[in-house]
């Protein structure tokens, strides 16, 4: 048996949750403290998804430029810079600080294997219900026209159910690389179910065009 896939897909979102969880956390002691002093493994520690001011931090991702106003009245290029200047000054912290993301906020490595599966597993889209060999099935009909199709697309990704949560057990999906694209981190899970209904209409129309061919 062979989990190559499942661990390659597994190391994507471990580096790419982790980046973005701890650049919010540093937008939220720069909210606090522009000097950044307040920074250490404890603060780290007790920074959660579900903090209550969680979605305001996320907020600053929305300004257009870098000469707008934060709430503690430094623009967003002094953020950008104190936290560009932090990362390269403290590479060992940032490494026990994933160190301890890993351990406590992702999913268990052993248990997204056994949840992804076996490198030959026909995998489902959660949303429009897409199976691997239907793309497979798709892409030898000549019915599949993105041209992102050599990095993305002949397999399942991992989608959150809520996408202000993290990548942990029972938060996550797979799904095709249209539906992931479609649902980005802007619709709930309950949201995207008519629109991964929709997309399905448009692949059983392309599918059974692809059976004739």
């Amino acid at each position: 048996m062979s989990y190559s896939k499942a661990i390659t897909r597994f190391n994507s979102i471990r580096d790419r949750a982790f980046k973005s969880y701890i650049d919010i956390f540093l937008i939220k002691c720069f909210l606090k403290d522009s000097s950044l002093s307040n920074v250490n493994r404890v603060e780290f520690e007790r920074f959660y998804y579900d903090e209550p001011a969680f979605n305001s931090y996320l907020k600053v991702y929305q300004f257009t430029s870098n000469d707008e106003l934060l709430e503690n009245g430094m623009k967003v290029k002094d953020l950008d810079s104190t936290i560009n200047k932090w990362m390269k000054e403290n590479k060992k912290d940032l490494t026990t600080f994933k160190e301890y993301f890993v351990q406590n906020r992702l999913i268990d490595k052993a248990v997204f294997m056994n949840w992804y599966g076996e490198d030959e597993k026909d995998r489902t889209c959660e949303w429009c219900q897409i199976t691997k060999s239907e793309i497979d099935e798709l892409i030898e009909g000549g019915e599949i026209l993105t041209k992102r199709l050599s990095t993305r697309g002949r397999d399942m990704e991992v989608d959150r159910r809520f996408p202000n949560k993290g990548y942990e057990d029972g938060n996550l999906a797979l799904c095709c690389y249209w539906c992931n694209n479609a649902k980005t981190d802007e619709f709930t899970a309950e949201e995207f179910i008519p629109i991964g209904k929709a997309i399905r209409e448009a692949w059983k129309s392309r599918l059974a065009i692809a059976k004739r061919s």
